[in-house]
């Protein structure tokens, strides 16, 4: 009875663990965006990968495809970022450009503050 109790406390523990961490990785399509983000730009060198971090303003609504322009620095820099994937993460998110992939060692957005979309917006023409 003991080895019972204390297996399905273990795997209880185990699958009350996982899913938070499920949830807190959601990939979505689209989400609303509440305050400035920080954008973060890697290039990788022979030797090594060098980050720098910027702070910028987002649309309201950004959409996976979307493609948009980042301005930042005091000195005007404009970047064009194209969303290829948006993953949530606590009440924030991840924006991760399509060249990067799937891997958050490349360009990047971080937002503090994101909601999930019902819908995907429409796309302008």
């Amino acid at each position: 009875m003991r080895r019972t109790a204390a297996a399905v406390i273990l795997i209880g523990g185990f699958f009350c663990a996982a899913v938070p961490w499920a949830q807190a990785n959601d990939v979505v399509e689209a989400v609303t965006i509440q305050g400035r983000a920080e954008f973060t730009i890697c290039r990788s060198w022979l030797v090594y990968t060098s980050c720098t971090t910027h702070k910028v303003q987002l649309p309201n609504r950004i959409a996976v495809g979307d493609l948009v322009p980042l301005s930042y620095e005091s000195n005007t820099k404009s970047y064009a970022f194209r969303i290829g994937l948006i993953r949530r993460e606590g009440e924030g998110c991840i924006l991760l450009s399509d060249r990067s992939g799937a891997d958050e060692k490349g360009d990047r957005i971080m937002v503090g503050r994101c909601a999930i979309l019902a819908e995907t917006p429409p796309k302008a023409r």
